[in-house]
């Protein structure tokens, strides 16, 4: 039983280090340092049961030896009175192992119930320390998360400006804007040669053979005149 309680001790001296030690590695670390411990707990919980029915053990030995002390005390008396002195010694070296025994079954059970009732204790307090570091390690998670969202976002606004991925749209939009601009600009052109044209056409195109007569006619009268 002595090794069983050193064991259970030490394993309460080495577990609130190791849950505090293990969330400051990465999240992944964390949670499974939390699910060690909890494994141990559960582990040692058994242990502390079985501490439990071996002190329960020890109580019902000790509920059996207490009245040997009375039978035996009533043997010497027996014997005493039919002053039968070797009975009566032997019945009284009895009861002082009897009275032994239950001395050393009742300390036995006084001293193991303490240590049981201080390793539920510690137990509870370990069981609390795993529950706030799952609180912390999902806090931390979330906050973890969080971060490498805000990271990238900030890579990828930082891409929009500059020389980044997308700058190179811009260049895009200008050369588009100027092809616009150029097309533009050739079609105008086009459109204004030809509409010329056909203002002179009509303008001087179905009087031309008028003007030709009366210029002829202009001729022949100043060519007559002289």
């Amino acid at each position: 039983m002595g090794r069983l309680i050193k064991a259970i001790i030490n394993f309460f001296r080495g577990l609130f280090g190791i849950v505090s030690e293990k969330l400051e590695d990465d999240v992944r670390d964390g949670k499974f340092a939390i699910e060690d411990s909890k494994a141990q707990i559960s582990d040692f919980r058994m242990k502390i049961a079985k501490l439990i029915a071996e002190n329960k053990k020890m109580q019902r030995t000790l509920d059996l030896s207490k009245p040997k002390i009375t039978k035996w005390q009533s043997i010497a008396d027996n014997a005493g009175s039919k002053q039968d002195w070797t009975s009566a010694e032997t019945a009284l070296a009895n009861k002082a192992n009897a009275v032994k025994e239950v001395n050393t079954l009742e300390s036995e059970i006084k001293k193991t119930e303490g240590i049981i009732a201080n390793l539920k204790k510690q137990l509870d307090i370990a069981q609390g320390k795993i529950g706030t570091a799952e609180s912390n390690i999902t806090r931390l998670a979330a906050r973890k998360d969080a971060a490498e969202i805000r990271t990238g976002l900030a890579k990828a606004a930082s891409g929009l400006q500059g020389n980044g991925p997308l700058a190179s749209l811009d260049k895009l939009e200008q050369k588009v804007d100027a092809s616009e601009a150029e097309a533009e600009a050739l079609e105008e052109m086009a459109f204004s040669e030809g509409s010329e044209a056909a203002e002179l056409e009509a303008k001087y195109g179905s009087g031309s053979s008028d003007v030709n007569d009366e210029l002829e006619a202009l001729k022949a009268k100043f060519t007559k005149t002289e």
